[in-house]
């Protein structure tokens, strides 16, 4: 029947840390940022994230951007300064892919100044579509922009123009691509005279004013034998050499749309 004496002890039990957070914004493209916005309590925590693609982070409210697309489930374990622990996990992450942005162009008159451009780009995936475009096609080009998918533009002159496109697929991810026209005013003589100027050379303006390059050209006898040749032609062919007579010429030169040949005749005429 004997008793001890009564002894106290004090037991503190510490609240587990609640978890909350919000992704911003819950479907994102290749390459966008998604911030995570943490609303856990208490904020003197620790952190740990996993964003269901092999990277973590410790950070309060990291950002993240994802490389490829998919479904990733996103998680987050806190503990307190206690050791009290908790959990959040697999808030799924929607990423979709980025279209791929290409464009076309047709020549409508070869010798003069209009085009036109056509979108010719892949929307990323077998589920989406292009569903935006934006055109710019440079300074003094009618229309200087488009929303459409195609455009028919006309250039004030000849020269290199700068076309840029920007696309957005059905999921808002979007793209951009530029393309460089070179509108060529190809106005090619069918007399020279040697030696007397004006006109004392094959001269064709557009490789005088550098918008042509890389240009061959090749002069023909009226028996069909070669007596000129030149992988790059610089209006330099003044029949040297050649009697009074019709030659055939063939010149050609490489444009966006391929190979490009003319040809025709040349007479040439001395005094």
């Amino acid at each position: 029947g004997c008793m001890s004496g009564t002894t106290h002890k004090t037991i503190t039990v510490h609240a587990n840390p609640t978890v909350s957070f919000m992704p911003v914004p819950f479907e994102a493209c290749i390459g966008d940022s998604i911030h995570f916005d943490n609303q856990s309590d208490p904020q003197n925590s620790t952190w740990s994230w996993e964003f269901g693609d092999g990277n973590t982070s410790t950070a309060f409210s990291p950002t993240h951007y994802y490389d490829a697309p998919g479904t990733y489930p996103v998680s987050l374990y806190v503990e307190t300064p206690e050791g009290c622990e908790n959990e959040l996990e697999n808030i799924n992450i929607h990423i979709h892919p980025n279209p791929i942005a290409a464009i076309d162009t047709n020549w409508i008159n070869f010798a003069g100044n209009t085009l036109e451009f056509y979108d010719n780009s892949n929307p990323g995936s077998s589920t989406g579509t292009i569903a935006d475009w934006i055109w710019d096609f440079g300074a003094g080009a009618s229309p200087p922009t488009s929303s459409n998918n195609s455009e028919v533009v006309t250039y004030p002159g000849q020269g290199v123009y700068t076309t840029k496109m920007v696309v957005t697929n059905s999921h808002g991810c979007k793209d951009s691509t530029t393309m460089e026209v070179t509108i060529y005013k190809l106005q090619i003589p069918n007399v020279i005279t040697p030696p007397d100027p004006p006109n004392e050379r094959f001269m064709i303006d557009a490789i005088e004013e550098g918008v042509l390059n890389n240009v061959t050209l090749v002069i023909y006898n009226r028996w069909g034998k070669k007596v000129y040749e030149n992988n790059s032609y610089d209006n330099s062919w003044a029949a040297e050499g050649l009697a009074e007579g019709t030659y055939y010429y063939i010149l050609s030169f490489a444009s966006p749309r391929g190979e490009e040949k003319f040809h025709g005749t040349i007479t040439v005429l001395r005094e």
